[in-house]
This record gives structure tokens, C-alpha cells and sequence, in this order.
């Protein structure tokens, strides 16, 4: 009987479908009202024949309902059991809601109820009720919603219900996001040897063991911190330890309780000296510092390699926040070494002297030692009587203050031998030494439009998007720009900052802090302007331009940015291979005489607010002729640098200028270089810089 109504059924589906659209829209809406119906009967209690009781919640019903959806109740009303006789069943050990809901689905096919929280009960009470259509919708479910929550149960669900296609599902997801899983509470309420199981099946790399590892401790670090070296034996340690998985390891509690695990992945880490060397970073330099000063059995060749990486990283170690974690004797030994690679001023050691001795105590001889270690002859005399001389910390120490008031009573600015650096055409650099008057090439690599400016009387080189300083004749790496700039772009050297001006961008270079600021957007300009000369000076970058005004509207008055307009009478006009330079209180620049090809020099005094011109080195304007003139400062003087050429030879000289006389002096002539020929004339910039180490 029940066969033949499933085929009766069965054929008349088919004959609806073969009726055509209009057919299957009435059919459809005809079984939806009666379904309908046959709820709203239920929820009132009109003709229901059965009840059905789970927990508190009991539930009347139609038993040919149940008999058409549930094989479960088929059997149960198809002979004369107790509760078919007595009209009542009690599901005792199904989930009251689950219940509901599959009450609710039989009469109405809704199974809108699913969720995480509810598949697994719904799911359990359907393969009692031997609903068939709703245990494929709640396969179906967790298949398409297996998430770092439910992951560990679907393993158990699918051995409950020999679902092949739930296990692999699974473990797929558990593969792609085993560290997501670990970090669950199902994860974490496994016993340790279930976690070490997992861990051992699916963690790939040695940080997803120690992932898991140390989520699982420290979900019960009282009880389980016990059972860390368990799972640090999980670790392969094959490969050098990345920086993540060492600072996670040495920097947890339970870890440094256990000197097992310590003396293990110190041995790890410092065994093999080329390798250490190798992998150490900025990122791990402060933890691999401290696992030298704990292992017993490192050899002194580590402590050597981390000095000289802290000494070649001197600047970004001050500025990291691990700076403050290291011993005085680190400290100053740091300050003190010759061999500290920075290209600020001592601002860097005075600002990171500072931050370390706030949150590291310091006795009535210690801060004075740590003060001792800066050259404070190379701070301005404004900021040592602004700065350094109101802080408390100085003003605590009378021997620090007495250092302070000695300085400032005999202050003299710090000379050192100085050279001159030429950038030509050719993207050569040639350094003159001006003691020995010797021209050494600069070793650099670069094969982009070079440009060299100063900073802090140092010598710094941007090739293409990377920037280098100067030290001795060797470039020094530095962090690169995200991006090319412009051959247009000019570099120039103001304080502490380097700025790199591509109209209409500035990119920002802060020796303090080793980082670029790519964000600066400089004031409208006109477009279509003519060019400009750029000059670092007296805390703002001047755009030096022989036309009319350059702003585009107004300008922040408290802006970085300064133009400065030749007028028409002065006989001077920006040009390529234009250059400028600030001494004793005026700017000069070197352009091109408006109506001939010869060169000429402009002046402007700030203390009148006026340009004027000032004469030109050379024999006269004809020996003078159209090579480019070159103007720089130098220990409060104004040099130029001019190649001649004529009468079959070549000469490169070097003038001063005398203000009072208003007339150059030749002090160097015909200096050879290393590359001097007839396409490497054209020298693009000349700047002077300290050659101090």
C-alpha cells in the first residue's frame, strides 16, 4: 500500500510537470495553502489525533503527517505499539527545540532554524525521527559552513554518521586553516595528547606548532605550563627560528621556567655562526641580545656579530622600542664605538639617551656617563640652552649640569676635514679631498639619474629610488622610496630631513627615525612654471624662480615652503645646472644671464629683503664662457667650482669669494679627475661635506 502511494505520488509530479508552467504555478500553490492549513490546524489543536512530548514542550499533531514524512512514526503506526493505542509518545532523549523544529519542517518544510548552534541536535534528532530530506539539508549545511568553530566536530560527526564526504571536507579546511582552528575553544578543551596528535598531523612549519602549542598552554597556563616542553619537542628547529616564533618562545613565562627548552633553542640558535649572522635582523636583534647574555655556552663570536649589526643599524636600534630594554654597559658601549653608523645629528643619541633613562633608573654617576658619551659641541648652541638645559634629568645631576655649562661657556663649532663631491653627467661621483687635494671616485652601484645633496655635513646620494649616505668613500644603504621620482626631482638637505622634491609630491627622509614620509603634498603650483632652485635654509626649503609667482592660490603661512622671485632687473635667470647656496645670512644662486649664454651670480641679503649682483669668477666674461658655474658654502664661506675650457686644454678651478671686496680668488687650479673628458663636463651639482667617519 505504502509502495503503491509513493508511485502514485511519484507519477502524479511527473504529470504536473509535463502540464506545462501554468499547471505546476496552481499545483504549487494549491499544496503550499493546504500546507498552510493543516500548521494554523495544528497550532489550534483542531482535529489532531497524536501527541508528542520532549522535555517541558508537547506538540499536537495529524498522525498522516507524520506518517507521510517519518518512517520512524510509519512503523510506530503501522502495528499496535503503546503509544500508538494510547495516542501520546515522549521523546526523551531528543533536544526539546530540535523537536520543534522538526515538527515544524514535517508540516510546513521549513528548516529556516539551521544554524551552528542548532545542526548538531536538529541533525540528531532527524536521524532518530528518520527524516530523510531533512538530514540531507542538514549535510548540506555543515558542508557549506564549516568555520574554525566546528571544524573538531565535524571529524566526529562524520564517524557517527560514516559521512566519507563531512571527514574529507574537514580535514581540507583544517589543512588550509589549522592555526584559525587552534585558536577555538573545542581546539583548546582537547587533552594534550589530542592536541599533540592534531598538531602533529596537520601543522607544517615550526610556527603553527608553536601556534597551537602555545595556545593550547596558555588557554590553563597554571596547569598546563607544565607540559611545555612536550610540545617545544614538536619543533623541527631544522631551519633558523623566524623572528615570530623566537620571540614567542623565549618571551613566554612558561618558557623561561623550563631550562630545558632554553638550552635547546639556544643551542639552535648560536650552534651554527654563519647561519646566526645570517638571520639576524632588526627584528630579532633585542631577543638574540638576550639569549646571548642567558646561554652559558655562546661563544664570543655572537657577541661580536650583535655589536657590529647594532653599530650598522645604530639608527633604527635607538628608535625601536626595545632600545630601552638594554643593560647600561650596552648602552654606552653603543655610544661610545667610533664605529656607530648615523647620519643625524646627535639629537638621535640625545633623544634615545633620553627615553632610555626614563624608564631604566639611574644613579647620581650613570646618567652623567650616558651624557658624557654625546658630542655636545655638535648640537646648536639654541638647542642645548632650549632643550638639553631645561630637561630635569640634566638639572637632577649637578656633575651632568656642570658638563652642560662647561660646553656652553667654550662653545667653538666642531671643524673636521672636509671634502668636495662632483656629480657629473655620467652619473659619476669624484670626491676631493681638501686636505691632500686628492680626487678619490665614489663606489657606487647605481645606474639611475643620480642626485647628491648634504645633510648634517653629510654626503647623500639618491639613485633612482634608493638613497644612500656617504661614509668615507663608501655608500651606505638606506631605505628606498616605494617608487621612482622624476628626473626632474631635486634633493635637498634641511636639519635633519632630506626632502625629495617632485612637483607636485615631496618625499621625506627623517635621519632620526630612518623612515620616509610619502605623504607630503607641497602648495599649488601654476602649471607650466618655470624652473626652480630649491635651497634648504634657516628652517624652510626656498624655491628659487626667475619668473613670476609659483602658488597656485594662497599658500599656509606656516608651511615648510618658501618662494623666492629674481626680478627682471637683476641679470640672472634660472636655468639647468642652476645652483644655490646659503652663507652668512644671504642666498646665492648661479643661472644664466638673461640676454647672453655666460653665467652669472645673484645674492639675496635677508637683512634687506633685497637681490643684488655680485661678481663672477674668472679672467673675464669671454674666458668665462657657457660651462656651468657652481656655487656652495663651505665653514661660512662662498665657493665656486667652474671647468674652462679653451686653447686646447682643460682647467677646473676652485674660487672663494670675498664679501668685503666683492671679488673671487682662485685658491685650485687644473685638479685632474678620474674621468675628465669632453661628455663628463657637464657637472650637474657640487656640494662640500665632512669627511669624519
Amino acid at each position: 500500500m505504502s509502495s503503491q502511494n509513493v508511485f502514485s505520488s511519484s507519477a502524479m509530479i511527473q504529470s504536473v510537470k509535463d502540464e506545462g508552467p501554468k499547471h505546476r504555478k496552481e499545483y504549487l500553490l494549491h499544496s503550499l495553502e493546504v500546507m498552510k492549513a493543516l500548521e494554523n490546524m495544528r497550532q489550534e489543536g483542531k482535529a489532531c489525533d497524536f501527541i508528542i512530548k520532549a522535555g517541558k514542550l508537547e506538540f499536537q499533531v495529524h498522525r498522516p503527517i507524520l506518517v507521510a514524512c517519518s518512517t520512524y512514526f510509519r512503523a510506530m503506526f503501522g502495528s499496535f505499539t503503546k503509544e500508538s493505542l494510547e495516542g501520546v509518545v515522549e521523546l526523551k532523549d531528543l533536544n526539546e527545540n530540535s523537536v520543534r523544529d522538526c515538527v515544524k519542517f514535517m508540516y510546513t518544510g521549513d528548516s529556516s532554524s539551521l544554524s551552528t548552534d542548532t545542526v548538531t541536535n536538529m541533525l540528531h534528532t532527524a536521524t532518530v525521527l528518520q527524516l530523510d530530506r531533512l538530514c540531507d539539508l542538514c549535510f548540506e549545511f555543515l558542508l557549506n559552513n564549516i568555520c574554525p568553530e566546528n571544524c573538531l566536530n565535524l571529524f566526529d560527526l562524520s564517524e557517527l554518521y560514516e559521512r566519507k564526504d563531512l571527514e574529507d571536507a574537514a580535514r581540507k579546511y583544517m589543512q588550509e586553516n589549522f592555526v584559525k582552528v587552534t585558536n577555538e575553544t573545542p581546539f583548546l578543551l582537547l587533552t594534550k595528547d589530542e592536541a599533540l596528535v592534531l598538531i602533529l598531523e596537520y601543522a607544517r612549519t615550526d610556527d603553527m606548532v608553536w601556534s597551537a602549542s602555545e595556545s593550547w598552554v596558555e588557554f590553563n597556563v597554571d596547569i598546563r605550563g607544565i607540559e611545555v616542553l612536550d610540545f617545544f619537542n614538536m619543533l623541527s628547529l631544522e631551519e633558523f627560528p623566524s623572528e615570530i616564533l623566537i620571540n614567542r618562545l623565549w618571551l613566554a613565562k612558561y618558557f623561561q621556567e623550563s631550562d630545558l627548552c632554553k638550552n635547546q633553542l639556544c643551542k639552535c640558535v648560536f650552534s651554527d655562526i654563519i647561519r646566526f649572522s645570517v638571520n639576524l635582523s632588526l627584528s630579532n636583534w633585542s631577543v638574540l641580545n638576550s639569549m646571548s647574555e642567558t646561554y652559558e655556552h655562546v661563544v664570543q663570536d655572537v657577541h661580536e656579530i650583535i655589536c657590529q649589526f647594532a653599530l650598522k643599524n645604530f639608527t633604527a636600534i635607538l628608535n625601536d622600542d626595545d632600545f630601552c630594554t638594554l643593560s647600561k654597559e650596552n648602552v654606552i658601549a653603543m655610544f661610545k664605538s667610533p664605529d656607530a653608523v648615523y647620519f643625524s645629528s646627535e639629537k638621535l643619541k640625545w633623544n634615545a639617551m633620553l627615553k632610555w633613562a626614563k624608564e631604566n633608573p639611574c644613579s647620581d654617576a650613570l646618567f652623567p656617563k650616558i651624557l658624557g658619551t654625546i658630542d655636545l659641541r655638535r648640537l646648536p648652541k639654541k638647542f642645548l640652552l632650549d632643550a638639553i638645559s631645561n630637561e630635569p634629568l640634566v638639572q637632577a645631576y649637578p656633575s651632568s649640569k656642570n658638563t652642560l655649562e662647561a660646553v656652553l661657556r667654550q662653545y667653538v663649532i666642531v671643524t673636521e676635514d672636509s671634502a668636495i663631491a662632483l656629480l657629473n653627467g655620467n652619473n659619476d661621483i669624484d670626491i676631493l679631498d681638501l686636505k691632500n687635494l686628492k680626487w678619490t671616485p665614489l663606489h657606487h652601484t647605481g645606474s639611475h639619474d643620480a642626485k647628491i645633496c648634504t645633510v648634517n655635513g653629510h654626503l647623500c646620494l639618491l639613485d633612482g629610488r634608493d638613497l644612500y649616505f656617504c661614509r668615507k668613500i663608501e655608500c651606505v644603504k638606506q631605505p628606498s622610496l616605494s617608487k621612482f621620482p622624476s628626473p626632474a626631482a631635486n634633493l635637498i638637505g634641511l636639519d635633519d630631513k632630506i626632502y625629495v622634491l617632485d612637483m607636485p609630491h615631496c618625499f621625506i627622509f627623517d635621519t632620526l627615525t630612518n623612515k620616509w614620509n610619502e605623504s607630503v603634498v607641497m602648495p599649488p603650483l601654476l602649471t607650466g612654471g618655470s624652473r626652480l632652485c630649491p635651497l634648504g635654509c634657516r628652517g624652510k626649503l626656498f624655491l628659487i624662480n626667475s619668473s613670476s609667482t609659483i602658488w597656485d592660490g594662497e599658500k599656509d603661512k606656516d608651511d615648510i615652503f618658501e618662494e623666492l622671485i629674481l626680478p627682471p632687473d637683476i641679470n640672472c635667470q634660472i636655468v639647468a645646472n642652476s645652483s644655490s647656496a646659503y652663507c652668512a645670512g644671504s642666498i646665492y644662486v648661479s643661472g644664466k644671464s638673461r640676454t647672453t649664454k655666460y653665467w652669472r651670480i645673484a645674492r639675496y641679503m635677508f637683512s634687506r629683503n633685497k637681490w643684488t649682483e655680485i661678481a663672477i669668477p674668472g679672467y673675464s666674461e669671454t674666458a668665462a664662457d657657457s660651462m656651468p658655474l657652481h656655487v656652495f658654502s663651505f665653514k661660512s664661506y662662498l665657493y665656486a667650482y667652474k671647468t674652462f675650457h679653451g686653447l686646447g686644454m682643460d682647467t677646473e678651478c676652485l674660487f672663494k669669494y670675498n664679501e668685503e671686496w666683492n671679488e673671487w680668488s682662485r685658491i685650485m687650479k687644473t685638479i685632474p679627475r678620474r674621468s675628465l673628458h669632453l661628455d663628463d663636463k657637464n657637472i650637474k651639482s657640487v656640494y662640500s661635506f665632512s669627511l669624519r667617519t
